[in-house]
C-alpha cells in the first residue's frame, strides 16, 4: 500500500481528511463525534499492571453509540509520551506509547482484531489470533481517528461503522448490546527498551502478553460507568502485597495475629473444597490395561485444545499388581478433527506431558525435573492455562505440583486462513500397560488443593500439621477461589506490609 512523505499509508490519509470534515461538522475538540448529554456512555477506569508492580498513570475509556456508528476514546495522563518521529509504516507503532482496542469475534476468543492508537492518532489495525501470530493485512472499514495532545498526555478517539463491529462481532450491536473487547495501554521509558502494559482486566495467566483470553471481557453499549470490577484498586493494592505473602508466607504467618486469624479461618472448614459438575467436560471410569474408546465432547468451543484452559487427570487403579512403578505410557487422547494428540506417560520416574496439534504445527512436551515413584492409587494431574505456551503447563502429582522443565516448544509460522476446528469434538481414549481407575477432564484449572480433594486418601490436615508449602497452597487456593475481593487476606496482609 502506497505511502504518503509523513509516513501514513493513503488510507489513513482519507481518514484523516473524513474525520477533519466531520470534526469541522461536529465540534472544536478531537473527537469523531461529540456525545451528547442524551447519549449515555460506558466509562471504564482504574487501569492495572498486571505484569508487575508499577503504578499505573491514569487511562480514562469511554465508549458510546450514535446513529450508525459506535465512538470510542481514550484519556490518557502521561508524564513522558514516546513517539517515533520518523513514522516508517505500521510497525513503528512497537517502540511508541499507545492504547489498544481489541475486539474478539466470540466468547472463545479466537481470533482478535486489534485497533492500537499512537498519541497522533496513527494506527496500527491488524488481526492477531490465539497464537499470537499478527496479520496486520486486515484493514478495519469505515475506521476514523483523531488526536488531542494536553497539558497531561494525550486523547485518542475513533468511530467504527456499527455494520464493521457487527461483522467482526457476529451478532447484531444495538443499545442493548455487549462486545468481547480487550482495553489496554502499553507505555515506553527512555531507560528502558520494553513496554510496560497496563488492562482494564486482571488476565489469569503469567503470559508477558497483555493478548489473551483472560484479558478480555464484555464491554455494554449501554453500561454507564465500569470501575473496573475485576480489580479496583483496593484489590489491586492487596494482589501486590498478596504475591509478596505468597513468596514469604511461612514467615508472615509467624506473626501471632496472622497466624491467629489463618488458623481460625482454617479451622472453620469441614473438608477439602468440592469441585462444580459443570466444570466437568468427560469423565471415564475403570480403564482396562488396554483399551481404545472412542469419546464425543460436544461443546461450542471453536478452539483447539491447546488455546483452551483445562486440567486432565488419570487415577491408577489400587489393584494393580505389577509392581509398585509405573513405567511407558498411561494414557493418550487423540482427536481426529483438528489432529491433537495428548498423551502422559511415565519414564524411568520422570512424568511427561505432550500435547501436538498437527494442523496448528503446534508442539508442546513437558517433564519433571526430578523422578518420582509413581504406582498403585497414585494420581496425575496436568493442568494449562490456554495460553498456547508450554510456560503455562503444569505437572501435579496427587495434588502436590512438581517442578518441570519445558523438553519442546513448537509455534507455527503461518496463520491459517480457515479454522481447523470443528464445534463438534470427537476424541478416542487410549491407555497402555496401567489399569486406570479414572480420567477427568474439566475446563478449568483447578488449584492445588482442588486436587487433592480428588485423592480419597487425603486426610485434612489441621493448620499446625501442614507445611509452608501445603499453607501457600490454601492461600493460592482462598485468592484464587474466595478471596478476589480482599476480605480476610487483605485485614492480615495491612499487618504484613
Amino acid at each position: 500500500m502506497p505511502f504518503c512523505s509523513n509516513g501514513l499509508r493513503t488510507i489513513d490519509v482519507a481518514r484523516l481528511i473524513l474525520c477533519c470534515c466531520s470534526l469541522w461538522c461536529c465540534c472544536s475538540l478531537c473527537l469523531p463525534c461529540c456525545r451528547g448529554e442524551e447519549t449515555k456512555a460506558t466509562i471504564v477506569k482504574n487501569f492495572l499492571c498486571p505484569w508487575g508492580d508499577v503504578v499505573p498513570q491514569s487511562t480514562t475509556f469511554e465508549s458510546w453509540l450514535h446513529g450508525d456508528s459506535f465512538h470510542f476514546r481514550f484519556t490518557v495522563e502521561d508524564s513522558e509520551v514516546i513517539l517515533q518521529e520518523k513514522w516508517t509504516g505500521e510497525d513503528a507503532i512497537e517502540n511508541e506509547d499507545r492504547v489498544v482496542f481489541a475486539i474478539a469475534s466470540d466468547i472463545e476468543f479466537g481470533k482478535l482484531y486489534c485497533i492500537e492508537l499512537d498519541a497522533q492518532g496513527r494506527i496500527r489495525d491488524s488481526k492477531r489470533d490465539i497464537r499470537h501470530l499478527v496479520d496486520t493485512s486486515w484493514t478495519c472499514d469505515g475506521l476514523l481517528t483523531t488526536s488531542q495532545r494536553t497539558d497531561t498526555g494525550y486523547i485518542v478517539s475513533a468511530t467504527i461503522p456499527i455494520a464493521t463491529l457487527t461483522a467482526i462481532a457476529h451478532h447484531p450491536i444495538d443499545a442493548s448490546s455487549k462486545i468481547l473487547v480487550g482495553l489496554f495501554r502499553a507505555d515506553h521509558y527512555r531507560s528502558s527498551n520494553a513496554a510496560t502494559w497496563s488492562s482494564w482486566q486482571l488476565p489469569a495467566t503469567l503470559a508477558d502478553t497483555p493478548f489473551v483470553r483472560s484479558a478480555l471481557s464484555r464491554l455494554p453499549m449501554n453500561g454507564g460507568s465500569l470501575l473496573n470490577p475485576v480489580e479496583s484498586t483496593r484489590a489491586r493494592s492487596l494482589r501486590i502485597a498478596r504475591d509478596k505473602v505468597r513468596r514469604d508466607w511461612y514467615d508472615h504467618l509467624q506473626r501471632e495475629v496472622v497466624k491467629k486469624r489463618a488458623e481460625q479461618w482454617f479451622d472453620s472448614l469441614a473438608d477439602f473444597p468440592s469441585i462444580p459438575e459443570l466444570w466437568t467436560i468427560s469423565e471415564v471410569r475403570s480403564i482396562a490395561v488396554a483399551s481404545e474408546r472412542p469419546l464425543e465432547w460436544n461443546d461450542s468451543f471453536k478452539e483447539p485444545l491447546v488455546y483452551r484452559p483445562f486440567s486432565l487427570s488419570i487415577s491408577i487403579d489400587e489393584f494393580e499388581q505389577r509392581g509398585n512403578r509405573v513405567n511407558g505410557m498411561v494414557v493418550e487422547l487423540t482427536e481426529e478433527t483438528a489432529s491433537e494428540r495428548v498423551g502422559i506417560r511415565c519414564d524411568q520416574g520422570r512424568i511427561w506431558f505432550e500435547l501436538e496439534a498437527a494442523k496448528l504445527a503446534q508442539s508442546m512436551s513437558l517433564a519433571t525435573i526430578d523422578a518420582h515413584v509413581v504406582g498403585p492409587g497414585d494420581s496425575i494431574t496436568v493442568t494449562s492455562e490456554g495460553t498456547g505456551s508450554v510456560l503455562d503447563l503444569s505437572i501435579h502429582l496427587n495434588g502436590e505440583r512438581l517442578k518441570a522443565i519445558a523438553v519442546l516448544e513448537n509455534q507455527p509460522r503461518a496463520m491459517p486462513s480457515e479454522s481447523v476446528v470443528d464445534a463438534r469434538r470427537r476424541w478416542k481414549l487410549n491407555s497402555f500397560q496401567t489399569p486406570l481407575d479414572s480420567l477427568q477432564w474439566r475446563n478449568r484449572v483447578l488449584s492445588e488443593i482442588e486436587l487433592r480433594s480428588l485423592d480419597d486418601r487425603a486426610r485434612l490436615l489441621t493448620w499446625g500439621e501442614q507445611s509452608d508449602a501445603e499453607h501457600t497452597a490454601w492461600v493460592d487456593h482462598y485468592a484464587r477461589r474466595i478471596d478476589t475481593e480482599g476480605g480476610y487476606l487483605l485485614e492480615s496482609l495491612r499487618h504484613y506490609r
